[in-house]
């Protein structure tokens, strides 16, 4: 089992469910296309609801509140390249940023706007200065319910406004793309009589949010083999089915179990399809990465096929964090740290539980327990379920001596061990197969420490 990815199960397919469809972004299909014909200000205010593209939307200029109209162009550009950024989301419709620019100065409510433009969210903000620094804040607002559905305030400086602006750019994107998706997600499954391809696209998408588990993965697989057999050449419903399949093999199916091989040649056999249509999707190669490593045994292919991923999505979470575990696994924990802060500061406030594990575990790697347990309680914090989190506090406890603590997260361990459907969660073993510096490690440091720590092998 090359670079012990699949034996590390939790930390990877935890990001699932919030990494997955930021994956998307830059590779959704249009199955929207032909109601995602450019709005205009001369829409119809009584444009039908269900006639509007549910991931559509339009950013109002910003509003300079600096006080200095000459930093207007902060305002704008602001306006501009969150705009140019949603439209990663080849199934969103974001309204151009020149019609967006006719809304400026006018004394609309969020719903005339959504009538006016033919649209169903709105996403506005505003930037104030204070000598070298930048307050930017952003609300967005769903058009039919009137409701504000996320806010964020960010901070920065002046001196760099370039890379302050991408940052912001893309936090913005990771985080509105995703409450999008759960409120047309949640208003697909009241359409489960519904075979089209939209829905059925949705309520997918709705349930990538959720951790994954042998019920909502079976619930996913009949929704994407649906949409495939609707559209035979859907490329990202075929490049989401073969990193599903992956993904379950990696981590509900032991290695002997009959259905392990035929379940990745089957991920294998679609992501090559998937590219043959569209060689942009990073679930292709995120797919072919876990091929190469539970069936090929080739660690090099699989760190090509990451970074592939990662040169495509460069601003989702999840290549980063995929790319995190192959650095861990070949006994580099700092390079690990740098690539899960950065897949951090694309999403600070996602529920990115595994990230969080994953840190612990670089932490543990390197000696560092206080560090190891600051992040391994962010992580149960966040998902109190999610077994890895208590294994790595159990150890770090247990390094510093505290038996009593280190024995209260055993017995969490144990206890959601008992329960758990996922049966790639659990003790760690290698077969030789792994680097060397993390063959090393897990004789010298890994092995003993569970074993300090009293957690069940």
């Amino acid at each position: 089992m090359a670079r012990g990815l699949a034996r590390f199960k939790g930390p990877i397919v935890a990001i699932a469910g919030v990494g997955a469809v930021l994956s998307g972004f830059v590779g959704w299909y249009t199955t929207y296309k032909a109601i995602a014909a450019t709005p205009t200000v001369q829409s119809t205010p009584t444009q039908n609801a269900d006639a509007i593209n549910p991931l559509s939307i339009l950013v109002l200029p910003f509003t300079n509140q600096t006080g200095d109209a000459s930093k207007g162009y902060i305002a704008d550009a602001l306006t501009s390249s969150i705009s140019a950024d949603l439209s990663r989301i080849r199934d969103a419709f974001v309204v151009p940023t020149a019609t967006a620019f006719t809304y400026k100065e006018k004394n609309l409510t969020v719903a005339q706007v959504g009538k006016d433009a033919g649209v169903r969210f709105v996403l506005q903000g505003s930037v104030v200065a204070s000598g070298d620094k930048l307050r930017i804040s952003a609300q967005l607002a769903d058009t039919q319910s009137g409701k504000q559905l996320w806010n964020e305030v960010f901070e920065g400086e002046t001196t760099n406004l370039f890379e302050l602006q991408d940052l912001v750019t893309a936090r913005i994107g990771n985080s509105i793309g995703i409450e999008m998706v759960i409120v047309a997600a949640r208003e697909s499954e009241k359409r489960k009589s519904s075979p089209k391809v939209a829905d059925l696209n949705m309520r997918q998408r709705g349930l990538e949010l959720k951790p994954l588990s042998e019920d909502t993965f079976n619930q996913r697989e009949t929704l994407l083999r649906a949409i495939i057999k609707l559209e035979p050449d859907n490329a990202v419903a075929t490049a989401q089915l073969a990193y599903l399949l992956a993904t379950y093999a990696d981590n509900f199916l032991d290695e002997k179990s009959p259905r392990f091989p035929h379940i990745y040649m089957e991920a294998k056999a679609l992501a090559l399809k998937g590219k043959t249509i569209d060689p942009q999707l990073p679930d292709i190669y995120s797919a072919l990465a876990r091929v190469a490593n539970s069936i090929d045994n080739d660690n090099a292919e699989m760190l090509r096929y990451y970074e592939v991923a990662l040169k495509l999505a460069p601003k989702n979470p999840q290549s980063y964090n995929n790319l995190a575990i192959w650095y861990f696994y070949d006994g580099q924990p700092k390079a690990a740290i740098e690539l899960l802060e950065k897949a951090i500061s694309l999403y600070p406030k996602a529920p990115y539980y595994n990230i969080n594990v994953n840190m612990s575990r670089c932490f543990l790697m390197l000696g560092d327990n206080a560090a190891a347990i600051a992040w391994g309680q962010r992580a149960i914090d966040i998902d109190p379920t999610y077994n890895f989190g208590f294994s790595n506090l159990a150890m770090a406890y247990a390094n510093l001596g505290q038996m009593d603590k280190a024995r209260q997260y055993v017995d969490e361990y144990k206890r959601l061990i008992k329960t758990s459907q996922n049966t790639g969660i659990g003790f760690e073993k290698i077969d030789g197969s792994e680097s060397p510096a993390y063959v090393k490690y897990y004789n010298e440091h890994y092995l003993p420490e569970w074993r300090k720590a009293g957690l069940p092998e």
